[in-house]
């Protein structure tokens, strides 16, 4: 969490320094290779410094780990910060490709009636 906010607010060294703590609990834990939550935090932290390679690379590789879950389980959670990475890059067909693999897994809740 405080990654986020510190890269959030332009704290990159901050947010930087918060990674590696966390990461450095997560290797402790051996979760590291399966915790969501710590891509998706590094890719978002890359994403507000500029380095939309590395915010793609990170999510990317779990894409190919598994599946690309999002940090509360949810399919293909990666590809809100993958897209926009992907479009930051100029690479515009596999944002549109990966937005709409993200389209036809995510559910959409009931339709219900406007109140009269």
């Amino acid at each position: 969490m405080l990654a986020w906010q510190s890269a959030a607010r332009g704290l990159h060294d901050d947010a930087q320094r918060a990674l590696e703590r966390a990461k450095a609990l997560t290797d402790r834990a051996g979760t590291t290779s399966v915790h969501a939550h710590q891509a998706i935090t590094a890719a978002f932290c890359a994403l507000c410094r500029g380095d939309l390679a590395e915010a793609a690379a990170l999510l990317e590789a779990r894409i190919a780990a598994d599946g690309g879950v999002g940090s509360m389980g949810e399919p293909l959670g990666v590809a809100p910060t993958l897209v926009e990475a992907y479009v930051g890059l100029g690479r515009t067909t596999d944002a549109a490709d990966r937005g709409q693999r993200y389209a036809a897994v995510t559910p959409q809740p009931p339709h219900r009636r406007p109140p009269p």
